[in-house]
Protein backbone atom coordinates (compact mmCIF):
# COMPACT_ATOMS: atom_id res chain seq x y z
CA UNK A 1 0.00 0.00 0.00
CA UNK A 2 1.23 3.60 -0.88
CA UNK A 3 2.24 6.34 1.71
CA UNK A 4 0.28 9.32 0.77
CA UNK A 5 4.02 10.92 -0.22
CA UNK A 6 4.35 8.40 -2.46
CA UNK A 7 0.67 8.73 -4.08
CA UNK A 8 1.28 12.97 -4.50
CA UNK A 9 4.58 11.76 -5.94
CA UNK A 10 2.76 9.85 -8.98
CA UNK A 11 0.36 12.40 -9.26
CA UNK A 12 2.77 15.29 -9.86
CA UNK A 13 4.28 12.52 -12.51
CA UNK A 14 1.28 12.13 -13.99
CA UNK A 15 0.73 15.91 -14.15
CA UNK A 16 3.89 16.67 -15.82
CA UNK A 17 3.62 14.05 -18.34
CA UNK A 18 -0.28 15.69 -19.11
CA UNK A 19 1.21 19.09 -19.21
CA UNK A 20 4.39 17.35 -21.69
CA UNK A 21 1.31 16.55 -24.04
CA UNK A 22 -0.54 19.70 -23.76
CA UNK A 23 2.68 21.06 -25.95
CA UNK A 24 2.81 17.96 -28.24
CA UNK A 25 5.09 18.75 -31.51
CA UNK A 26 3.56 17.20 -34.34
CA UNK A 27 5.32 14.95 -37.53
CA UNK A 28 2.75 15.09 -40.48
CA UNK A 29 3.90 13.16 -43.22
CA UNK A 30 0.53 13.07 -45.19
CA UNK A 31 -1.64 15.73 -47.02
CA UNK A 32 -5.00 15.21 -45.42
CA UNK A 33 -3.78 14.91 -41.58
CA UNK A 34 -6.05 17.47 -39.41
CA UNK A 35 -3.89 18.07 -36.52
CA UNK A 36 -4.88 20.93 -34.89
CA UNK A 37 -6.75 20.26 -32.60
CA UNK A 38 -4.71 16.73 -31.76
CA UNK A 39 -2.06 19.04 -30.51
CA UNK A 40 -3.68 21.08 -28.42
CA UNK A 41 -5.31 18.77 -26.34
CA UNK A 42 -5.73 15.31 -28.05
CA UNK A 43 -9.19 15.80 -28.51
CA UNK A 44 -11.10 16.67 -31.37
CA UNK A 45 -7.71 15.35 -33.10
CA UNK A 46 -8.09 13.05 -36.66
CA UNK A 47 -6.12 11.67 -39.66
CA UNK A 48 -7.81 11.03 -42.93
CA UNK A 49 -7.02 9.52 -45.77
CA UNK A 50 -9.03 7.73 -49.18
CA UNK A 51 -5.73 5.92 -50.08
CA UNK A 52 -3.92 3.34 -48.29
CA UNK A 53 -0.10 5.40 -49.09
CA UNK A 54 -0.74 8.35 -46.49
CA UNK A 55 1.62 8.03 -43.42
CA UNK A 56 0.40 10.61 -40.65
CA UNK A 57 1.75 10.19 -36.80
CA UNK A 58 2.12 12.76 -34.74
CA UNK A 59 4.96 12.28 -31.87
CA UNK A 60 6.92 13.98 -28.85
CA UNK A 61 10.49 13.54 -27.63
CA UNK A 62 9.87 12.93 -24.19
CA UNK A 63 13.57 12.75 -21.51
CA UNK A 64 13.19 10.66 -18.91
CA UNK A 65 17.14 10.21 -17.37
CA UNK A 66 16.22 7.25 -14.97
CA UNK A 67 19.00 6.15 -12.94
CA UNK A 68 17.63 2.81 -12.30
CA UNK A 69 15.30 1.01 -14.93
CA UNK A 70 11.62 1.67 -14.23
CA UNK A 71 8.27 0.25 -16.25
CA UNK A 72 6.83 2.69 -18.52
CA UNK A 73 2.68 2.71 -18.75
CA UNK A 74 1.31 4.24 -22.32
CA UNK A 75 -1.95 4.65 -23.62
CA UNK A 76 -4.71 6.53 -25.83
CA UNK A 77 -7.82 6.27 -27.06
CA UNK A 78 -9.28 6.06 -30.74
CA UNK A 79 -12.59 5.88 -32.71
CA UNK A 80 -12.48 4.67 -35.87
CA UNK A 81 -14.70 5.09 -39.56
CA UNK A 82 -13.79 3.01 -41.89
CA UNK A 83 -10.69 1.95 -41.40
CA UNK A 84 -9.02 -0.38 -43.85
CA UNK A 85 -6.78 -3.38 -42.99
CA UNK A 86 -5.61 -5.73 -39.92
CA UNK A 87 -4.55 -4.33 -36.76
CA UNK A 88 -1.15 -3.93 -37.02
CA UNK A 89 1.69 -1.19 -35.50
CA UNK A 90 0.30 1.36 -39.06
CA UNK A 91 -2.34 2.46 -36.64
CA UNK A 92 -0.78 2.43 -33.24
CA UNK A 93 0.72 4.23 -30.11
CA UNK A 94 4.42 3.06 -31.10
CA UNK A 95 7.01 4.28 -28.93
CA UNK A 96 10.87 4.27 -30.29
CA UNK A 97 13.13 4.13 -26.65
CA UNK A 98 16.78 5.39 -26.03
CA UNK A 99 18.68 4.12 -23.02
CA UNK A 100 20.99 5.65 -21.20
CA UNK A 101 23.94 3.68 -22.36
CA UNK A 102 22.78 4.67 -25.84
CA UNK A 103 21.48 1.98 -27.40
CA UNK A 104 18.05 1.75 -28.44
CA UNK A 105 14.70 -0.23 -28.64
CA UNK A 106 12.19 0.38 -31.33
CA UNK A 107 8.78 0.11 -31.88
CA UNK A 108 7.33 -0.83 -28.50
CA UNK A 109 3.66 -0.54 -29.26
CA UNK A 110 0.12 -1.19 -28.62
CA UNK A 111 -2.29 -1.77 -31.44
CA UNK A 112 -6.05 0.01 -32.11
CA UNK A 113 -8.40 -1.77 -33.77
CA UNK A 114 -9.63 -1.23 -37.21
CA UNK A 115 -13.34 -1.11 -39.02
CA UNK A 116 -15.39 1.01 -37.49
CA UNK A 117 -15.98 2.01 -33.38
CA UNK A 118 -16.77 4.48 -30.87
CA UNK A 119 -14.19 5.17 -28.48
CA UNK A 120 -11.99 2.57 -27.38
CA UNK A 121 -8.79 2.43 -25.23
CA UNK A 122 -5.49 1.09 -26.26
CA UNK A 123 -2.76 0.29 -23.09
CA UNK A 124 0.54 -0.93 -22.63
CA UNK A 125 3.55 -1.46 -20.29
CA UNK A 126 6.97 -2.11 -21.15
CA UNK A 127 9.31 -3.24 -18.48
CA UNK A 128 13.12 -2.17 -19.63
CA UNK A 129 15.98 -4.05 -19.23
CA UNK A 130 18.38 -1.10 -18.49
CA UNK A 131 17.76 2.52 -17.79
CA UNK A 132 15.74 4.46 -20.28
CA UNK A 133 17.35 8.36 -21.36
CA UNK A 134 14.19 9.18 -23.16
CA UNK A 135 11.63 8.13 -26.00
CA UNK A 136 9.77 9.17 -28.79
CA UNK A 137 6.44 8.58 -28.68
CA UNK A 138 4.14 8.69 -31.42
CA UNK A 139 0.63 7.99 -32.72
CA UNK A 140 0.59 6.17 -36.17
CA UNK A 141 -2.13 5.91 -38.71
CA UNK A 142 -0.25 4.89 -42.05
CA UNK A 143 -1.04 2.77 -45.02
CA UNK A 144 -5.21 2.70 -44.86
CA UNK A 145 -7.96 4.47 -45.69
CA UNK A 146 -10.56 5.72 -43.56
CA UNK A 147 -10.68 7.98 -40.58
CA UNK A 148 -9.34 8.09 -37.02
CA UNK A 149 -10.01 10.50 -34.01
CA UNK A 150 -7.41 10.39 -31.27
CA UNK A 151 -7.83 11.71 -27.67
CA UNK A 152 -6.42 10.94 -24.03
CA UNK A 153 -2.32 10.38 -24.91
CA UNK A 154 -1.24 8.86 -21.51
CA UNK A 155 2.77 8.04 -20.81
CA UNK A 156 3.52 7.39 -17.09
CA UNK A 157 6.53 5.78 -14.79
CA UNK A 158 5.07 2.55 -13.54
CA UNK A 159 1.86 0.74 -13.62
CA UNK A 160 -1.58 2.25 -14.53
CA UNK A 161 -3.79 1.39 -11.18
CA UNK A 162 -6.12 -0.47 -11.75
CA UNK A 163 -9.85 0.61 -10.48
CA UNK A 164 -11.17 -2.31 -8.40
CA UNK A 165 -15.02 -3.09 -8.44
CA UNK A 166 -17.09 -3.91 -5.17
Amino acid sequence: MRSLTEKLAVAKKLFAVVLMFSFFAAVSYGQKAETKNLLKSWDGGAAASEEVNVKDSVGQTVVLDQKEAKVISFSAESKAENVTGDSDVYYSIYINITYADGSKKDGVNCLFKTGTHDWEKSEGSFTPEKPIKSLQYHILFRNRAGKAWFRNATLIEGKFETETKK
